[in-house]
């Protein structure tokens, strides 16, 4: 019997505050094979990080979330303490422009369309390209 190797899928890290929204988001990314890490602030976000980040391949996170830390920040850290993560910033409150993003992160307004949202990060979690516009409409 032919052995089958058990590719372990990429992890994204969901971070909104509103839970309906979190709970789509990493619904429709688990529907696209992906394994779903799921924070409700930034804070939470990372203490994650802190435990599992080596595993963690894209973060997703609203941009306004409550605690210490926002989406921003969250970003920041994020390229300082784990270089190799992208991240996906969104918000329905602030338009980024890439020049305001740090390297590796991708600004999607709000609303977004769940689809386009989850092959943007199914295709960044999977090693796809990181396009050179670091905005996106989805």
């Amino acid at each position: 019997m032919p052995q089958t190797k058990v590719v372990p899928q990429p992890k994204v890290l969901v971070v909104e505050d509103d839970l309906l929204v979190l709970h789509l988001s990493a619904q429709s990314l688990r529907r696209d094979g992906l394994d779903v890490v799921e924070a409700e602030t930034a804070d939470d976000a990372a203490d994650i990080l802190r435990a599992v980040g080596d595993e963690i391949a894209v973060v997703f996170s609203d941009i306004r979330t409550p605690g210490e830390l926002d989406g921003m920040a969250l970003a920041r850290v994020v390229r300082e303490s784990w270089p190799s993560i992208l991240v996906v910033l969104t918000s329905g409150a602030v338009m980024l422009v890439p020049a305001g993003l740090p390297d590796k992160t991708r600004f999607v307004p709000k609303p977004y369309d769940l689809r386009e949202i989850s092959t943007l990060i199914a295709n960044l979690a999977d090693g796809s390209k990181f396009a050179a516009s670091q905005t996106s409409r989805c």
